[in-house]
């Protein structure tokens, strides 16, 4: 996981197929599952996943901080900026995600989509980059090429993710809706 971190500042050339991105997700997927096969027998880790709201949400505000500090990152090109925030801020992130997700269960109906995202999570990581890319090409011909910066940018983004969570959640209902379209995208 940390070769393919450092994969691409090391060789000369991209790892075919992404395997530089893959070895991270991998990693990053192996360090989950040893975090919920110790989350019963150390105190410390079980902690992790069972935060009180206010303190999650401050964490949440905290990492957010540290996200934005670190400099680009993009796992397709190998760009990961501070290879220690990095991997401070996914794993964190993740456990923030953890606990955020258990305090929408007990709301219960009007935090089911969002609980949705979860469960169908192989629609929204495949369709996302699309539907961004949609929104984006969309919101630069709405503002007519005038390029947004503080703000204005944030505000832009923020109901471009709205845009794109609710095409994503339309279109997780229609490829769940019969056998065939599960059987599409591996279900």
């Amino acid at each position: 996981a940390i070769f393919g971190t450092i994969a691409t500042s090391v060789l000369p050339v991209r790892m075919p197929w992404g395997l530089d991105a893959a070895a991270v997700g991998v990693g990053l997927f192996h360090i989950g599952n040893i975090m919920h096969s110790k989350q019963n027998q150390d105190k410390f880790i079980d902690s992790l996943f069972h935060l009180n709201p206010v303190v999650w949400i401050v964490l949440a505000f905290l990492c957010c901080i540290f996200i934005f500090s670190n400099s680009y990152v993009n796992m397709r090109t190998g760009s990961y900026g501070n290879l220690m925030w990095f991997w401070f801020n996914a794993i964190f992130a993740v456990m923030i995600g953890v606990n955020f997700s258990k305090s929408c269960e007990k709301i219960g109906y009007l935090m089911k989509p969002i609980m949705k995202i979860g469960r169908n999570s192989i629609t929204y990581v495949c369709l996302n980059q699309l539907v961004l890319y949609f929104f984006r090409k969309l919101f630069s011909l709405i503002r007519n090429g005038k390029t947004f910066t503080g703000i204005e940018l944030y505000v832009e983004h923020f109901f471009m993710l709205i845009c794109a969570i609710l095409i994503l959640y339309a279109l997780d209902l229609i490829l769940n809706s019969n056998k065939f379209m599960k059987r599409l995208i591996g279900k």
